[in-house]
């Protein structure tokens, strides 16, 4: 599932479980585009924000994760639309990365629902939608009733509230992106693209080293740039290919930025599974900074208005994790601005010119796994039931979970005397599970898909796949797909944790060790070699190739099969009960031995958590008493060849605004309730750079401030002045600091 997800498996959790419904949204082929590199392309881009209000659980650690008390990053999704246009025929193609842990069919499928009721075409075969894999996103919306139960978090549950908000935030933010892109194409004004292929060494490592060791032949990096020397074993055995996708909007001489799509494999986890705070961790932390970098770069262009996206796709991350070492939202930062100044460094180094117009293909496909030969040598084949083994209850080396001391009391996670599709894993409780399970516990029918963007291949995968698994399949769709119609050497890529999710997918190799990623690879040894014969099928039918189907029925085809969900439970309360207007209580300074990156605390009261008027939907932030202050949100520049960071620019007109919660510098939560109000508190911690900007800056006065929202005012905290540390705060409490979750 994640780092460090756990699984266990009860009787409550196997027959809890909904009555099977039917996937909706089922389409049939859509008609297809050639594959040619004439095809013209217009593009739009968006950013919806999808975080959920405190009550939700987190997802990605198993029952180790927690239900959220706040939000520290708001949660994102980044729509990316094309409408391509070849001899005066179109189609529409999104490609929507997440910042959620993973992504369920049903997920993809209720957004898919969304956009046909307002009469456009995204059928589920046109909508690529990913996770980023944060393991501080939301649970309860999943098919799979392992999901939905106590697998899931501490507290699980299937809500169909969480599902309905998340749909119609991400299908709001398709329709923006994919009404850019009309426009532009009523303008005949088309997009421009360019893929920037690099690497980014010394930010990951390999989490299971022992299992990679096994590999035969062992991964090589597609890569031009060698490892530095100094790197560990570990830190040298994983995929270091950063893959940069730079789309434009040409304005005379100009090129305006729409958007960044990078392709990176890691395992974005930084935060420990104690964490109770939704947020994006460090891809969020990657994405602000870009954005930030692309917005002054639009502004220099002469389009202040131009709000460009800068988003991830996560690649074969399966076995690789960040190098951290605190867990801390401060490490999360660190993290994030290195592969921030990563992907700056691949756009810098790199010259491809930019292409008017491209090659694009597709093709899809849903398999039944269970019992699925496709690919596989004589009598072999997945097996006929998903099953998890021992070893998956103890989560990553880097993550390991509260069950791990359990390891110490069990001789192997290894059965030597079996023989059976799953040999050699030790079933997680043994027959219990074998006999229980059912094609409804775990997702048994996937959406599969491949899509071409010019030079690079892309293959959506429903699972985490180690970095063999994924450059097994990128061999197998390279070797049917080798050049572009003007011979240019293609690129191939997994985008994993995409339109469904099936856990890990390690190699043959890796699965008879039995590791984490092993014992989490639920249909049997043979299913990395079954998806690299699949996509290599995909490929093929994408380029108008004869191909068999893995899912043995026509191709590019969405069906309504049957699906469950575990056990309903509301996480949400009303949102259109009547609230009182917001209170200001106090606001203290927290004691720090560094003046340069001071700390503040403010007490409020507001409405409970997912009213309309309550957080997240009413933002945090910081503003000036001089309604003249003009700028952009203060975020740290990590462009040294962009415009200097400043707080004043007033190219985009005065707003009084200098730092919002859109970035990383707010931890708001809620607490107990209070009459008709809850508690809550706000963490504004500014970093070096903004805090000695705002200090050098001649103002009135700063304030934190609770935007106002349904006709009701704005909250306000007194205001302050950024010198000395604003020593002319009081000291918080050491209560007040333990509240405010400062205690770390």
């Amino acid at each position: 599932m994640t780092a460090n997800h756990s699984r266990y498996l009860s009787p409550l959790l196997l027959l809890g479980c909904q009555a099977a419904q039917l996937m909706p949204a089922a389409a049939p082929a859509p008609a297809r585009l050639p594959s040619a590199q004439s095809t013209r392309f217009y593009v739009g881009a968006a950013q919806v924000d999808i975080t959920l209000p405190p009550g939700v659980a987190t997802f990605g650690h198993g029952p180790d994760a927690r239900v959220a008390a706040g939000y520290w990053t708001r949660l994102a999704c980044r729509p990316v639309v094309f409408v391509l246009e070849d001899a005066n025929e179109t189609y529409d193609l999104a490609l929507v990365p997440c910042d959620l842990a993973a992504v369920s069919t049903l997920l993809q499928r209720e957004v898919s629902l969304r956009l046909r009721a307002q009469g456009r075409s995204f059928p589920p075969q046109r909508l690529m939608l990913s996770a980023t894999h944060t393991h501080a996103g939301p649970a309860h919306y999943f098919n799979g009733s392992v999901y939905g139960d106590y697998a899931s978090s501490v507290t699980p549950g299937f809500d169909p509230q969480v599902l309905s908000s998340l749909a119609d935030s991400i299908s709001e933010g398709i329709a923006s992106a994919h009404d850019q892109a009309l426009q532009r194409q009523k303008s005949k004004r088309p997009s421009r693209l360019r893929w920037q292929h690099g690497a980014a060494w010394g930010l990951t490592r390999n989490r299971s080293l022992a299992a990679y060791l096994l590999d035969q032949p062992r991964f090589v990096a597609d890569v031009s740039t060698p490892p530095p020397a100094e790197l560990s074993e570990a830190e040298r055995a994983v995929d270091p290919a950063l893959d940069l996708l730079e789309i434009v909007d040409p304005v005379g001489e100009r090129q305006v930025p729409i958007a960044w799509l990078t392709w990176f494999g890691i395992h974005p986890t930084v935060l420990p599974n104690t964490n109770r705070l939704l947020g994006a961790d460090l891809f969020g932390v990657a994405s602000r900074l870009l954005e930030q970098e692309l917005r002054r770069a639009a502004v220099d262009q002469g389009a202040p208005s131009a709000r460009p996206v800068a988003a991830f796709f996560n690649t074969n991350e399966g076995d690789i994790a960040p190098i951290w070492s605190t867990g801390s939202f401060d490490e999360s930062v660190q993290v994030g601005r290195k592969l921030a100044q990563s992907v700056l460094e691949v756009h810098a180094k790199t010259a491809t010119p930019w292409r008017d117009a491209a090659g694009f293909a597709l093709a899809y496909a849903e398999p039944v796994l269970a019992g699925n030969r496709f690919g596989l040598e004589g009598t072999r084949r997945l097996c006929d039931k998903a099953e998890l083994g021992i070893a998956s209850f103890w989560g990553a080396s880097d993550h390991p979970t509260r069950l791990n001391a359990l390891a110490d009391m069990i001789t192997s996670p290894i059965d030597a005397q079996r023989d059976d599709c799953q040999a050699p894993k030790a079933a997680a409780f043994g027959q219990f599970q074998t006999l229980l399970a059912t094609n409804d516990t775990f997702p048994s029918q996937v959406p599969l898909a491949v899509v071409r963007l010019d030079d690079t291949w892309l293959s959506f995968v429903p699972a985490e796949v180690t970095i063999t698994t994924g450059q097994r399949i990128n061999a197998a769709v390279a070797a049917v797909a080798a050049r572009t119609e003007d011979g240019r050497r293609t690129f191939s890529r997994v985008t994993g944790l995409s339109n469904g999710y099936i856990e890990y997918v390690a190699t043959a190799e890796e699965y008879d060790l039995q590791r984490y990623e092993g014992a989490s690879t639920l249909y049997g040894r043979d299913t990395a070699r079954f998806l690299s014969a699949s996509f290599a099928a995909l490929a093929r039918h994408a380029q108008s190739l004869a191909a068999a189907n893995p899912a043995q029925q026509p191709w590019d085809v969405a069906t309504a099969y049957e699906y469950a969900t575990g056990p309903l439970r509301s996480r949400l309360a009303p949102n259109d009960t009547a609230s009182p207007a917001p209170a200001f209580e106090q606001l203290c300074r927290v004691p720090s031995s560094n003046p340069e990156r001071p700390a503040f605390c403010m007490f409020w009261y507001d409405a409970p958590p997912s009213r309309r008027n309550s957080p997240p939907a009413r933002h945090l932030s910081l503003v000036s008493t001089d309604p003249k202050a003009c700028g952009l949100p203060l975020i740290e520049q990590i462009g040294p060849a962009l415009a200097p960071l400043t707080v004043a620019d007033p190219r985009l007109g005065c707003t009084g605004v200098l730092l919002d919660d859109d970035g990383y510098d707010f931890r708001t939560q809620v607490h107990e309730s209070v009459g008709p109000y809850s508690r809550w508190t706000t963490v504004f911690s500014p970093t070096e750079l903004e805090w000695r900007k705002l200090s050098e800056t001649p103002t009135a006065g700063l304030r934190l401030r609770v935007q106002g929202a349904r006709g009701l005012a704005a909250l306000e905290s007194p205001a302050f002045i950024a010198c000395n540390g604003a020593g002319q705060l009081r000291e918080c409490s050491a209560q007040e600091i333990r509240y405010c979750g400062l205690d770390e």
